[in-house]
């Protein structure tokens, strides 16, 4: 009986050590993904030990950042290199686009997601290019075959972009 006991004790701090090690280990992926900037990496464990939860550094918060924008005024003619400004703003938390100039501006260093789609009537084609900071990220495109034909096109990209 006293080995079994000795045996089961032995068991028991085999256990505690690898619990002890999974919460540094959970940790320090906490503190990398924050080094990291990623916006929507979310690690929360209720499991972790309020003494863990002690030796993380203050994360800076800088609330919700998200907004739908869109064109309001059907475009003719745009011009190779035209800006194409969504003038009006069906949700935008956090304020970080202002539908008067068109801009984005990242209100914290991290990464974001952005979506853009365009459409065009006729047998024309429209390239749509997503900047960032005069700099062309990825494009999307829609071309039309026929007369009386809507095409639609777009892209999406994730983007790691500095406050400001």
């Amino acid at each position: 009986m006293e080995r079994l006991e000795s045996r089961v004790n032995l068991l028991e701090n085999i256990v505690s050590d690898q619990s002890k090690e999974l919460v540094q280990y959970k940790t320090k992926m906490i503190v990398l993904t924050q080094q990291l900037g990623l916006k929507f990496a979310n690690f929360t464990n209720t499991r972790l030990h309020a003494e863990s939860k002690s030796m993380l550094p203050k994360r800076q918060t800088h609330g919700n950042v998200a907004f739908t924008a869109y064109v309001s005024n059907h475009m003719n003619n745009i011009g190779v290199g035209q800006m194409i400004k969504c003038d009006e703003a069906l949700t935008n938390i956090g304020d970080a686009y202002d539908p008067f100039t068109g801009y984005f501006t990242a209100p914290s260093t991290g990464l974001y997601l952005f979506s853009f789609f365009t459409g065009q009537e006729g047998p024309y084609q429209i390239y749509v290019r997503l900047m960032v900071n005069n700099i062309n990220q990825v494009d999307g495109v829609a071309e039309g075959t026929i007369n009386d034909h809507n095409d639609q096109g777009g892209n999406v990209a994730i983007i790691q972009l500095n406050a400001g």
